[in-house]
């Protein structure tokens, strides 16, 4: 069977919840039409949610949404500026990139941001 599904926006737990009422298997194929990242206050949680979808493999294909595509480049671009200056940099819109530096380290992040951009 074939699903698609968009705007998850850092709801893990509700994507745990469709794919336990649709009952996602491996001869399954689902496809997340953008936006995966950013936009939620209740209960994000983004680095678990990339993991979920990680952890689905060939059976998943994401299309970027301009959210994915803004966090990338904000990642990128956080990085390229020499330590020292990142407390000064304007901090990223939504809550997504606090969120995933508080439990990731730095090449995790980047390798987040490289998969978004595949």
């Amino acid at each position: 069977m074939h699903y698609v599904v968009s705007d998850i926006h850092n709801d893990y737990q509700k994507f745990c919840k469709l794919l336990k009422m649709i009952e996602f298997s491996k001869e399954d194929k689902l496809f997340i039409l953008g936006d995966l990242f950013d936009r939620s206050d209740y209960n994000p949680n983004p680095v678990d949610l990339y993991f979920k979808v990680m952890e689905l493999g060939d059976n998943c294909s994401m299309i970027r949404g301009n959210h994915d595509e803004w966090l990338a480049a904000y990642i990128f671009k956080f990085y390229q500026i020499p330590e020292w200056k990142r407390r000064k940099t304007e901090p990223y819109q939504y809550n997504t990139f606090r969120c995933l530096t508080r439990r990731l380290v730095e090449v995790d992040v980047q390798n987040l941001a490289r998969q978004i951009l595949t």
